[in-house]
């Protein structure tokens, strides 16, 4: 359905919810331009610490990590970006049912407005959606304070790094022993679509207008299953089901008595919040409701 599975293209380039698909560096300098620039912005003083996205990116690949998704905020030349690496070698997260492949997800700007972090991102082959992964007691961003990119810390990063995916195969398996109930499912896709629409359905007094919710939305279609694999009640399956209908559009909305559906969620800084909300609300249901 072309209504759900939005693509634009940019001299060719497919854009999917995660960025748009980089296949070789020329791709990646046409859709982030600004991982390229050589300085800060000249609005930023002398104080401010410039980190070459280049160099780092450049670090990543020499120990096998290498750009897969991009996707840059705005024309400037310094403006914020987000690239999504993968590692071929690496293979895939052993979870039953689905195919995970782990990504480092690279964040950063020359203009001040983010400093550069690396994110941990999960990419679930069946749906081609973009998790982004925070375990409780686990560092998942990793930020620098200094000007200089080290390779030796970089190598210990990616050490850490892959210390955690090995964790996150167990953590998964237990969200797919969390079994949810028909009002669970409801409660998770009303939270999301409330971090989809911040601030949309809440009245004066700050309270939640559920009412103005269930006349926008079919709150069911938000948690019904894409395909008949993921036709299951588990909490890693609705979690699942419910990031891709949300980021992808793949919903109804009501308005003025018409039907419509919903752009996806392609800028790269709402994408990557958006997405990072959403693994905190199903870490809620595991630790809250069971």
């Amino acid at each position: 359905n072309k209504n759900f599975y939005f693509m634009e293209r940019s001299n060719n380039i497919e854009l999917l919810p995660m960025g748009y698909i980089i296949r070789n560096e020329e791709d990646l300098k046409r859709v982030v331009p600004a991982a390229f620039s050589k300085t800060a912005s000249p609005e930023r003083t002398e104080r401010y610490s410039y980190f070459s996205t280049e160099e780092l990116l450049k670090s990543f690949k020499s120990i096998g990590w290498n750009p897969h998704f991009a996707k840059q905020n705005g024309s400037s030349p310094y403006s914020r970006h987000i690239i999504r690496l993968i590692n071929p070698s690496i293979g895939f997260i052993p979870i039953k049912r689905d195919r995970v492949q782990p990504q480092i997800i690279v964040d950063n700007s020359h203009n001040g407005f983010t400093k550069a972090q690396i994110h941990l991102g999960l990419f679930r082959l069946i749906c081609t959606n973009g998790l982004v992964a925070g375990i409780p007691g686990f560092s998942t961003n990793f930020k620098w304070l200094h000007m200089g990119i080290d390779q030796q810390e970089i190598i210990k990063m990616t050490e850490e790094i892959a210390d955690i995916y090995n964790k996150i195969g167990s953590y998964v398996s237990d969200m797919q022993n969390v079994i949810l109930s028909n009002d669970q499912k409801e409660e998770f896709a009303i939270r999301a679509i409330n971090y989809r629409y911040p601030g949309k359905f809440i009245n004066e007094d700050g309270t939640f207008n559920e009412s103005s919710l269930t006349s926008y939305i079919n709150i069911h279609d938000i948690y019904s299953p894409v395909r008949q694999e993921d036709n299951t009640n588990d909490l890693w399956t609705i979690f699942n089901t419910i990031q891709e209908r949300t980021t992808k559009g793949m919903f109804e909305t009501i308005s003025l008595k018409r039907k419509s559906s919903p752009r996806p969620i392609t800028n790269a800084k709402r994408n990557l919040e958006y997405n990072k909300k959403l693994w905190e609300l199903a870490e809620s249901f595991m630790y809250e409701k069971n």
